[in-house]
């Protein structure tokens, strides 16, 4: 008996009554395929991959998924809907684990869901329409690429980092959506036009995602992310360092970025980038450290730069009361 054969022999014997494949883990799959429920933890990479004639899959009722491997479902061109609604330990999905199915036009997401990895979804050219869950932290480069389908978008509120990428030749996409103030207050959204291919980096900027980590920045280190991703400083700007208790905007001045010395993507300055992200961070002194306002840490640099100090003392004019 041949390896086909062995194959088609597994494949049977792993059919129930009703026709429908149950997958375990590991499982080898026949690209005949129609119909499949999940009883496994774990779904392979490439398991199946190419099984253009599988339209349904279902979970147990008491799912325990919690990895969709790469390329597990590519070019599945029959399967129109997924719910993964009853998965809630699944956190991520695979690298382009649904690429090229050209015929799902819906699919309901794990409430849990954490990232979503590189092309997940690239090119579903009938997905009209995605819910991404407020779960959601991080969308990579090209994860609804060629969605061609797709007319408009909401990132979810927690979001911390995304690819500019991520929706790159959704060619029918109007509008992106998005979270202007940190999940923690009472989140505004603002919905932004899409009117060319750099539509979608210019709507990260206007809600304070920037292609540089707000650390790195600190530190010198201004090398843009090849896969383009931005980064949510809104999330950042509040993170104060372990060691002195400083918030970036304090620890910026006491570097020496300057308010309005322009960064190479913003016509904005570094300082100034940093300020919007958090604007209360200007109330604060450097208690643990100098004891001194933001606008006097800054004067009180060598290179101390006058424009720098009049525009810290402008937003925060109570701190030449404070003693």
């Amino acid at each position: 008996m041949g390896d086909t054969e062995l194959l088609q022999e597994k494949f049977d014997n792993n059919k129930n009554n009703e026709g429908i494949f149950v997958y375990t883990e590991s499982a080898k799959v026949h690209t005949s395929v129609v119909r499949v429920r999940i009883n496994a933890s774990v779904i392979s990479d490439r398991a199946f991959e190419h099984c253009s004639k599988l339209v349904s899959v279902t979970f147990a009722p008491t799912s325990s998924l919690v990895t969709v491997g790469g390329a597990a479902f590519a070019c599945c061109t029959g399967l129109s809907y997924i719910d993964f609604s009853g998965c809630p330990g699944l956190i991520e999905i695979g690298t382009e684990a649904f690429s090229g199915c050209t015929g799902l036009t819906n699919i309901n997401m794990p409430p849990n869901l954490s990232v979503v990895r590189k092309m997940a979804f690239m090119e579903c050219t009938a997905l009209h329409d995605i819910k991404i869950p407020p779960s959601v932290t991080s969308i990579e480069y090209g994860a609804f690429a060629m969605c061609t389908g797709l007319t408009q978008v909401k990132l979810p509120p927690f979001l911390t980092q995304i690819s500019a990428y991520s929706f790159a030749h959704c060619n029918s996409l109007k509008s992106v959506e998005a979270s202007l103030d940190h999940p923690s207050s009472s989140s505004v959204f603002t919905t932004i036009a899409i009117r060319n291919r750099n539509s979608i980096a210019e709507a990260l900027k206007k809600s304070n995602f920037h292609p540089f980590h707000l650390e790195n920045v600190l530190n010198g280190e201004f090398d843009i992310d090849p896969d383009a991703t931005y980064f949510d400083w809104k999330v950042y700007a509040r993170i104060r360092n372990e060691r002195n208790g400083r918030l970036p905007l304090l620890s910026a001045v006491d570097r020496g970025l300057k308010w309005s010395s322009l960064s190479p993507f913003s016509s904005l300055g570094w300082l100034r980038l940093i300020f919007e992200a958090y604007m209360p961070a200007i109330e604060e002194s450097d208690s643990r450290v100098t004891g001194l306002q933001a606008f006097m840490l800054a004067a009180a640099r060598e290179d101390s730069n006058l424009e720098t100090v009049y525009s810290l003392l402008r937003l925060n004019p109570i701190a030449v009361m404070v003693r």
